[in-house]
């Protein structure tokens, strides 16, 4: 008999890890900031979740539940799928140790498989030549790269940058590029003058943006 669907927008009916987000940022419980008390609403990281599925890759799933520990009520939680190798398994196929996934910056270590693929992504340089963002192509998905800071940028969050609060992964394959997911996005559309413009995780636009291909492709 299969299992109903924790997630009723999802296929995925088993998980290695469910992450019970309680949210504190832009909550009515934070702990010292009356401005963002004053915007709890519990619902930006699940809508950016939901947009960047809607974008056309996919996504960590959530749902909105009432929570109970042994019979103690803890409240209302957002939990959610954690996007880390076995997320990207299935979803991808396969199994979960043919990935890499990261949770940060370079420097820290995979939280799953190895950083081989990373550190050669990181290290490529010249990307205005035609040659070199060809390989750079092979280790990254460029056009879900894209959707993913467009999102980011709209949303102007506030919590993100080089090196905190995304995941990415990557199948263990010749030509898999890396995907980048939305992750902690509790401090989105505070404000209508926040920017983040010259933010991107691992600094990667930067260095995209002096390829001319890259920038009809953004465009």
């Amino acid at each position: 008999k299969p299992h109903a669907a924790f997630f009723p927008d999802s296929p995925v009916t088993e998980f290695d890890t469910i992450d019970l987000r309680a949210d504190y940022n832009n909550h009515w419980t934070h702990g010292f900031d009356p401005n963002q008390r004053a915007r709890g609403q519990l619902i930006r990281d699940a809508w950016y979740k939901d947009v960047q599925a809607a974008m056309g890759a996919f996504s960590s799933h959530s749902r909105y539940v009432h929570l109970y520990i042994n019979g103690l009520y803890w409240g209302i939680y957002n939990p959610c799928e954690r996007p880390e190798a076995a997320f990207a398994a299935s979803y991808f196929g396969g199994q979960k140790e043919e990935f890499d996934a990261f949770n940060g910056s370079a420097p820290d270590p995979p939280i799953d498989g190895d950083a081989v693929a990373r550190n050669t992504l990181l290290s490529l340089s010249n990307l205005a030549d035609p040659t070199r963002y060809a390989v750079l192509e092979q280790y990254l998905n460029v056009r879900q790269y894209i959707d993913y800071l467009i999102l980011q940028w709209y949303g102007a969050n506030q919590d993100w940058g080089t090196t905190k609060n995304w995941y990415s992964f990557r199948r263990r394959q010749p030509g898999a590029g890396f995907y980048y997911m939305a992750w902690d996005n509790e401090r989105t559309l505070e404000g209508l003058n926040d920017n983040t413009l010259p933010v991107s995780p691992d600094d990667l636009h930067a260095k995209l943006a002096k390829n001319s291909e890259y920038r009809m492709l953004f465009a």
